[in-house]
């Protein structure tokens, strides 16, 4: 019973140890920290949005779009569904758009997140794990 009581404990702080080690984040290289200033470029002001100029290089996952618009750092950020709206309805004026569904910071259920498709304007939802264009925004 005593080793079974110390084999319990001794695999609690184990998992503790190393899921607190898979949690930490590790830091950005200076190669990306130059790409992602690059993303930015020359902002457009939008309403009371700050716009990057490019998409990110790649389309991902709706968690590495999170990922990818915080690493960016000083409150850039995925856009919700109006600020995706203001995006679309000035694209033109914005411009460097590549892709065609853009994600949204908003979820439907918990597996499924807002895109808009910039193509037609029209808004749907998709399973997290696809992949989609990101486009940073951050409020001014």
């Amino acid at each position: 019973m005593k080793n079974k009581f110390l084999n319990l404990i001794f695999g609690l702080i184990l998992l503790t140890f190393t899921s607190c080690g898979l949690s930490m984040d590790p830091q950005p290289s200076e190669e990306t920290k130059i790409a992602d200033k690059a993303i930015i470029g020359e902002t457009i002001k939008i309403d009371n949005l700050e716009v990057a100029q490019f998409d990110f290089n790649e389309k991902m996952s709706y968690v590495d779009a999170l990922g990818a618009c915080a690493r960016l750092g000083d409150g850039w950020k995925l856009p919700n569904n109006d600020e995706l709206n203001i995006l679309y309805q000035n694209m033109e004026q914005i411009g460097n758009f590549e892709g065609e569904g853009y994600w949204s910071s908003q979820r439907l259920y918990k597996n499924s997140v807002y895109f808009k498709n910039f193509l037609d304007g029209s808004q749907d939802s998709d399973n997290t794990s696809s992949e989609h264009s990101v486009r940073a925004v951050r409020p001014f």
